[in-house]
Order: C-alpha cells, then sequence, then structure tokens
C-alpha cells in the first residue's frame, strides 16, 4: 500500500475566509455604524471601518496568497480580494449607502448656504463610491449618488432660488465647492443646471 493521500484544506480555507469577512462585518463593523447618532460621527465611523476593512483584506490575501495563486485560479473563483470587497459591499455599503448618500447631500446644502462643515469628510465618504465601484468593477457612484444628488440640487434651487446670491456668484461657489468633491464631469452637470435655472428664473421674472 502507497502512504496515505493527504487533505487539501484549500477549499476548508477559502470559505472561511469568505466566512471571517461575513461574520466580522456582520456582527461588529455594521453595528458600530449604525449606533452612531451623529449624522458626521456616522460618516466618520463609515470611513474609518472601510479604511481597516482594506487592509484587513490585503493582509489575509497576503497571508493566505497560496489560494491566489494556485487554488482560486484552477477552480475560477473570485480571488480573496473581490470576496472581501464583495462582503462588505454587500453587508455594510448595501445596508448604509442611502443614508450615507442623504446626509453628504444635507451637508453640501449646508455649504450652500454658508455654513461650515467637514470638507475632508465629505470628500472621503464620496471617495468610497469611487472604490466600491471600481474594486466591483461597476459605477455605483453614478447609480447610488451622482444620479440623486443632481436630481437634488436642481430641487434646491427651484426651492431656494439665488436669494441672497447673483446667479455668477452661485455658479462660481458651485464650480469651487464642486471642484473640491467631484470629478470634471459632474461639476459641468452642476453648472448646467444652475445655468439652466436662472435662465428659467429671468424668463418668468420679465413675463
Amino acid at each position: 500500500m502507497g502512504p496515505p493521500s493527504r487533505r487539501d484544506y484549500s477549499k476548508d480555507l477559502y470559505e472561511g475566509c469568505e466566512g471571517v469577512f461575513n461574520d466580522y462585518l456582520s456582527c461588529r463593523v455594521l453595528p458600530a455604524i449604525q449606533e452612531k447618532n451623529d449624522d458626521d460621527f456616522m460618516l466618520q465611523e463609515f470611513v474609518k471601518r472601510w479604511a481597516n476593512h482594506k487592509i484587513m483584506v490585503t493582509k489575509i490575501g497576503r497571508f493566505f496568497h497560496t489560494l491566489d495563486s494556485y487554488y482560486i485560479p484552477r477552480r475560477y473563483l473570485p480571488s480573496l480580494k473581490e470576496v472581501g470587497f464583495g462582503c462588505f459591499l454587500e453587508i455594510v455599503y448595501g445596508k448604509m449607502k442611502v443614508k450615507v448618500k442623504d446626509v453628504v447631500i444635507a451637508l453640501i446644502n449646508q455649504e450652500r448656504q454658508r455654513n461650515e462643515i467637514d470638507g475632508s469628510l465629505v470628500k472621503d465618504v464620496l471617495q468610497i463610491f469611487f472604490e466600491i465601484g471600481k474594486e466591483n468593477y461597476s459605477d455605483y457612484y453614478v447609480d447610488d449618488f451622482e444620479t440623486d444628488f443632481l436630481t437634488d440640487t436642481t430641487e434646491y434651487y427651484t426651492r431656494e432660488g439665488f436669494i441672497g446670491i447673483t446667479a455668477a456668484e452661485c455658479l462660481k461657489m458651485e464650480k469651487e465647492m464642486g471642484s473640491c468633491y467631484f470629478p470634471s464631469s459632474i461639476v459641468d452637470k452642476l453648472l448646467k443646471i444652475v445655468q439652466g435655472l436662472e435662465k428659467e428664473m429671468t424668463l418668468s421674472d420679465e413675463n
């Protein structure tokens, strides 16, 4: 008789890593974000937990690099990095994206009213929308933030108008603010919204 065959634990390790991601995100990360009653603290926790999760995914990927090198390619499975980010997408991002989006839009509207906000926090949160899409090969930024933000911008200026500010000043403010937070494509869309509403209001006043 030949020597007993050695059991391959690769499948167990792969499934175990996914289980670790799921348990940690469900039991630790999501509750830590949801328990924050203050909106700024909630966004800060969201940003912190995403940063920590990226580090965790990287470390696990390095520790079990043989899975990514041999087991995963042979079975055409998602890499550990894809699994890790996919778990965050489903468990944390999927449950928090609407709340996070609404808070960020509200903060931007506060800035439009010349109230001081934590701009760096807004920028960090929006970066997560970009990164989630990049890691999962889909444009979550557009679907989960940009579309609603542009709609809200139209509603905001339709509701508030340009009270206390000229259209030119408003365009300058949107351009400066947009350049801090958004890619050039969305800045152009913001300016078109303001220009279009300004023309509508001018024509309405003339009539």
